[in-house]
């Protein structure tokens, strides 16, 4: 698994607090990070991760990236149902700059898979409204670092071009078509722009759904994931 080009550097890890729920791990975290161009990150994050059942046991584990005015600890807990069940790790940072440094994100990555048992075969992007615009980025930063990237309420995606579309993940849209912010029809045009230059691309639509994320929709979102 390849993680994003030009990466930032892991500081010094400030702390953990550990939580017992329901069968999972729920570890509060702060690290200093650093970007791509010496900028420090003082980053919290939330990760889930199942108790293992078995020596050696990896799991899967989806990124969760917030909209705007979120955090990660609220978003963690809209996935935690659903990710237990299934056994998955989630990480969810918390930021409060949607140009957040990519390579903070990335470096991020790398700690974690360093210090958790993460399926490194089976790393996948997620991200809702601003996090939605953010998890593009990275898509388009570095196709082959994700299995599957989901794009929760956010922009439409921007086609990459014929030439640059090769190696791209899977791409799964969810999103209301009340939506206010960011328009269905418009959503639905940039997938049919990114199948045309190949690259596998599926919406869910929820027709009384407005600019939002709800729990009930993870099982399904969950199940596409599994799929690929």
């Amino acid at each position: 698994m390849a993680f994003l080009v030009g990466c930032g550097s892991l500081g010094t890890k400030s702390g953990k607090t550990v939580f017992r729920e329901d069968g999972v791990r729920i570890v509060r975290q702060n690290v200093q990070l650093r970007g791509s161009e010496g900028q420090s990150y003082a980053v919290e994050s939330y990760v889930l991760m199942p108790e293992p059942q078995r020596k050696g046991e990896h799991f899967p584990l989806l990124l969760a990236l917030h909209g705007r005015g979120g955090n990660g600890r609220a978003y963690l807990e809209i996935w935690r149902k659903e990710a237990s069940q299934r056994r998955w790790m989630i990480l969810a940072p918390s930021y409060e700059n949607p140009d957040f440094d990519l390579d903070a994100i990335d470096a991020l990555l790398i700690q974690v898979k360093r210090d958790y048992p993460v399926d490194s075969a089976r790393i996948y992007l997620e991200g809702v409204s601003a996090g939605g615009f953010i998890s593009q980025l990275l898509v388009k930063q570095n196709p082959s670092a994700w299995k599957a990237a989901v794009f929760v309420a956010a922009p439409p995606f921007e086609a990459p071009g014929h030439q640059t579309s090769a190696g791209y993940p899977p791409l799964l849209f969810v999103h209301g078509e009340k939506d206010a912010q960011f328009r269905f029809e418009d959503v639905l045009t940039r997938v049919g722009a990114l199948k045309k230059e190949g690259i596998e691309a599926e919406v869910f639509r929820y027709p009384d759904a407005a600019h939002e994320h709800r729990p009930e929709w993870n099982g399904a979102i969950f199940d596409w994931l599994e799929r690929h």
